[in-house]
């Protein structure tokens, strides 16, 4: 009597729960991976609610209103974090992820001279109009910094010649990445107020005129190139009416020299 062979099934019932396990894995692996490509980059955020200090990642300096002017046309430098108020930024909201950073001391925002597109342009302070040139993009670079890109030229806002020394001059320069166009924004504090509403100014910022504006005087601000010294020679005296005057046609003076009078010529 022949006994019928013995079938080996049990590799066979394994087989569909080993193919469903590779299956599975795999699945997941694809999964992953196109998670990892569809990710963008994480846009850089900020509150508009809050004032920043911000740090240029190369120098350790603040961006700074220089000399404290609320002029059109004031100059912006790098300079020693203080946390005054002309260190202190707000982002205003242009929409499209775009911003123009207003200066707590002046109320004016940053802006490209001219509507420049070149390299090395000057960015200055300008009565907020919400022109292209004032509209700044936050780009994320390592370490929580961002760079500055400029909606008119696409350039970012940088510290010209990477200086690390107070009164750096702040230019655009074409993105390249540079530690030197890196800013930390750093929160010192809440803003109270709305959001303020930009003027109809013209899209187009004038270039500072190296004339004197017409102030009051004496001026109200503090200057940093008083009288040290003078050296008067050729001199003339004359009177008019009860009064003299002393000029001098040859003058070697630091800046601001004074005008000499007297009313008995001592």
């Amino acid at each position: 009597m022949h006994q019928p062979p013995i079938r080996a099934t049990s590799g066979r019932r394994r087989r569909p729960a080993t193919v469903f396990a590779c299956l599975l894995a795999a699945l997941a692996t694809v999964l992953a991976s196109a998670v990892t490509w569809v990710a963008p980059a994480s846009a850089a955020t900020v509150d508009t609610n809050t004032w920043y200090v911000l740090v240029n990642r190369n120098s350790g300096k603040a961006l700074d209103v220089y000399n404290f002017s609320t002029a059109d046309g004031g100059a912006l430098v790098q300079w020693s974090r203080s946390n005054g108020n002309n260190q202190q930024w707000r982002f205003v909201d242009s929409g499209g992820g775009y911003y123009r950073i207003l200066s707590r001391h002046s109320g004016k925002v940053l802006d490209v001279a001219n509507l420049s597109t070149a390299d090395a342009a000057d960015i200055v302070q300008w009565s907020d109009h919400n022109g292209t040139n004032q509209q700044f993009q936050l780009a994320d670079s390592s370490g929580g910094y961002v760079r500055l890109i400029n909606r008119n030229s696409g350039k970012a806002v940088e510290v010209q010649n990477a200086s690390t020394a107070d009164g750096g001059k702040i230019v655009q320069y074409s993105d390249w990445g540079g530690t030197n166009q890196q800013w930390q924004l750093v929160p010192v504090g809440s803003v109270s107020d709305p959001s303020p509403s930009p003027s109809a100014s013209p899209s187009v910022s004038p270039s500072p005129s190296a004339s004197p504006s017409n102030g009051s005087w004496p001026p109200s601000s503090s200057y940093s190139n008083p009288v040290l010294w003078e050296d008067l020679a050729d001199i003339d005296v004359f009177r008019v009416d009860d009064t003299y005057y002393y000029s001098a046609s040859t003058m070697h003076y630091s800046p601001g020299a004074p005008i000499l009078r007297s009313y008995d010529l001592v």
